[in-house]
């Protein structure tokens, strides 16, 4: 059943979650694992946005919204080899990464080979164990002989407490080839048009905690604010970054998503709160005390200057785009179509890709607090 959506918009964000008309109904353990299509065809463009931007941005609107030891797991296939229908990856089971350390993997995963689907839905059935809910992100189809119809059908059958849920991208009109993996299991499909359409109830609700007495004391919420910010190590600019706040159980309370500063009124009492820029990921413990206005600003380390840029055969200035990788390979973020790009980075050696047209190049950059990495790239086309 094709389940419809209505589109929505968050300002200053690209995508924005749709709650579901109905439900989703989870197995009782609550367990869910993530699918992330990692191919090549992800790089694809849909509304002037690469999908696997548009994936990150709607997990990360989705997970922040889950308590944060919810037990989540993630599978990835093809971010690790061009044409390899075994590379699957299993990155976490579920329960064993917080949610925060779940999006610092989503962001620093990037597309590159084939889409085995089917083979990665058998291990993440094996993951729940036959009981919970799959999560599919991908634009289809199948690149490796499976048959994820087929292959939903028998898992179904195999596993009957079991749902696969599908998050795909294309055209309102033109059927999905993925369509049957919802339809077979009784979970729902949602796709990308012009903003993700995601479900928002892929875990049940917690149960409320046990009654307890009523404290006969006076207690003062007044409520307090709390301030966040993030930078470099010796630098007064704040950097744009997301928060997630928790109670000290777990329990969400907020995200607030791409900030310089972040303000949020909460109740007195203790909360953990986490900070993700790009691939970095901190974590710390605030408590709040009635009526108090706290700031915390998080130290991201020390970080120095990139500064690219690009020329044709004529040496005349032209738009390319650019990927960059972290010291460590993973894939850390992109700019598109700039005559100039400026970023700042965490001191390290990094791996820069540059495209126009058919063409690319690639270079390696030491990035260190004191002085700015420049390189231009010299494409031999003519524009």
């Amino acid at each position: 059943m094709n389940i419809p959506f209505i589109p929505i918009t968050t300002i200053g964000y690209f995508l924005a979650l749709l709650t579901l008309p109905m439900p989703l109904t989870a197995a009782d353990n609550g367990k869910l694992v993530i699918v992330l299509d990692a191919s090549n065809s992800m790089w694809g463009q849909t509304h002037g946005s690469h999908k696997i931007t548009q994936a990150r941005l709607g997990l990360e609107t989705l997970l922040a919204q889950q308590p944060a030891q919810a037990a989540i797991g993630l599978i990835t296939y093809g971010n690790r080899y061009k044409s390899d229908c075994h590379d699957i990856s299993i990155a976490a089971k579920p329960g064993e990464q917080d949610i925060p350390s779940l999006l610092q993997h989503i962001n620093g995963i990037a597309p590159y080979g084939r889409s085995p689907i089917s083979a990665s839905l058998e291990q993440a059935a094996a993951l729940l164990g036959g009981e919970g809910n799959i999560l599919l992100v991908s634009d289809g189809p199948e690149s490796c002989q499976g048959d994820p119809c087929m292959t939903a059908s028998r898992l179904k059958a195999e596993y009957p407490a079991m749902q696969i849920h599908v998050l795909s991208f294309g055209d309102a009109l033109e059927p999905s080839p993925l369509h049957c993996l919802a339809d077979n299991t009784g979970g729902q499909f949602a796709l990308i048009s012009e903003v993700s359409q995601l479900a928002q109830q892929l875990l049940p609700a917690a149960a409320p905690p046990p009654a307890t007495r009523q404290n006969t004391a006076v207690t003062d919420n007044t409520p307090a604010t709390l301030t966040l910010s993030a930078g470099a190590s010796g630098s007064d600019k704040n950097l744009t970054a997301s928060y997630l706040i928790y109670t000290d159980t777990g329990e969400h309370v907020a995200s607030l998503t791409a900030r310089t500063e972040a303000n949020q009124v909460l109740v007195p009492g203790k909360y953990q709160v986490n900070v993700l820029w790009r691939t970095t990921k901190q974590q710390t413990t605030l408590e709040l005390a009635p009526g108090q206005n706290l700031s915390h600003h998080f130290d991201l380390g020390l970080m120095g200057k990139l500064y690219l840029a690009a020329v044709d055969a004529q040496q005349q200035p032209v738009e390319a785009s650019y990927t960059l990788y972290s010291p460590k390979g993973d894939y850390l973020t992109e700019h598109l179509l700039k005559t100039q790009v400026s970023d700042t980075l965490p001191i390290g050696t990094y791996r820069i890709k540059a495209n126009l047209g058919n063409e690319s190049q690639e270079t390696q950059l030491d990035i260190n607090p004191s002085s700015e990495a420049v390189h231009t790239f010299q494409f031999r086309q003519e524009q």
